[in-house]
């Protein structure tokens, strides 16, 4: 709707002789959500004059695509507390869980994920409504006298740009008003760090800061944003207001020194001193990192920065490469909801579509076939067949 405004359009639709249909923008203000629906209901109407009943037009039209703006349900918190155990309590965990069911797990009646995003993927990449029972939860899982704790609420969005940041702290601050809120953030290649000022804008208060940490992590894929290209401009770019940089800085230190913490947690339970067992859970809990990073279609390779670009990068900064650069991403996420976890906070997740497969793999939600290849990724030659661009989630 806000690109009716520019009259460029509007001539070169008039050029073409094309048909227009204008879906002026909501003066009250509304999210993406509200957003696409008109959207969607005038091209429904007026282009494809597709013979809806209304209530066929409004159960298609409320359906919400996985990782837009998307919180995770009840279950869905269970399954990711659970997967984000340190290796000796996801060990015990495992074996005094039986097989069971969990209860219902919807989120209760006005709570901002009411029947949010309940949908699965098709293997075409279409979003298809989920069933409302929750599935079975096997070994490892717990049911409602074993239940972890979890953060008071995880939202993860796509949103690439600056725009959409600001919208989803909009849908933050209306859904979870005087919330405290921890970030875990990747950026797509080409992108400013300066995009996340909104963060500062809406959450960082002298006398009200709900801001409790943000994260930044490269996502392990080539078109994300490297962190190398983050810490230069951390270190150069007159672009990044004072605060942010100090927000950016301390969730770096934070996260760098609790990964290497878990480094050292792994590497100890890895040596069980004969614990047969205990080799056995390690090598299934680490593999939940390696696995979160190895499936990647566009695996990015090891050594993408010449010694002379980490060079570039001054001392103060240099250390906090190792924890931030692609690969990180899912002992920063383990990290982040567990604190969120202890704080009783609010975990919000994105920046970028391509951090998105780390992100699904390491919580362990959206269950249900997803694309092989990622959105606006080429095919690649085992892949021949599909289309040059895949509609994924």
């Amino acid at each position: 709707p806000s690109a009716s405004c520019y009259r460029c359009f509007w001539k070169k639709a008039d050029s073409l002789g094309c048909e227009v249909w204008e879906v002026k923008p909501e003066p009250r203000g509304e999210d993406f959500d509200d957003e696409n629906q008109r959207i969607c209901r005038s091209v429904i109407e007026n282009v494809l004059r597709i013979d809806l009943l209304p209530d066929q037009l409004e159960s298609a039209l409320a359906v919400q695509l996985p990782l837009r703006a998307q919180v995770l349900t009840k279950y869905e918190l269970q399954i990711a507390s659970q997967r984000c155990l340190p290796p000796r309590l996801a060990n015990a965990a495992k074996a005094d869980s039986p097989t069971i069911h969990l209860p219902d797990t919807s989120p209760a009646k006005g709570h901002a994920g009411e029947n949010s995003h309940k949908t699965s993927l098709s293997q075409n990449g279409v979003a298809n409504p989920s069933s409302s029972s929750s599935p079975p939860v096997g070994a490892g899982m717990v049911g409602e006298m074993m239940a972890l704790n979890t953060p008071h609420g995880v939202i993860v969005d796509v949103g690439h740009n600056e725009t959409a940041v600001e919208r989803l702290l909009q849908f933050v601050g209306h859904h979870y008003f005087g919330m405290p809120v921890r970030l875990v953030l990747s950026l797509s290649t080409g992108r400013s760090l300066s995009m996340l000022q909104p963060v500062i804008n809406y959450l960082s208060f002298p006398r009200n800061n709900r801001l409790l940490r943000l994260h930044f992590v490269e996502a392990d894929h080539e078109r994300g944003l490297s962190a190398v290209s983050v810490l230069q401009e951390l270190q150069t770019s007159d672009s990044i207001t004072a605060a942010l940089r100090t927000e950016l800085l301390a969730g770096l230190e934070e996260q760098h020194g609790a990964v290497l913490k878990m480094r050292q947690e792994r590497k100890t339970f890895s040596q069980g001193e004969g614990d047969l067992t205990g080799k056995i859970a390690s090598k299934t809990v680490e593999g939940m990192r390696i696995d979160a990073v190895s499936t990647l279609s566009n695996r990015r390779k090891k050594d993408l920065h010449t010694p002379e670009e980490i060079e570039d990068i001054s001392e103060p900064y240099r250390h906090l490469l190792d924890t931030c650069q692609a690969g990180n991403l899912p002992d920063v996420l383990r990290f982040a909801y567990r604190q969120a976890t202890a704080e009783g906070s609010l975990l919000v997740v994105g920046g970028t579509f391509f951090m998105m497969r780390e992100v699904v793999d390491t919580l362990g939600f959206l269950r249900g076939a997803v694309d092989e290849i990622d959105m606006n990724e080429t095919s690649v030659a085992s892949a021949r067949s599909l289309p040059p661009y895949s509609s994924s989630s």
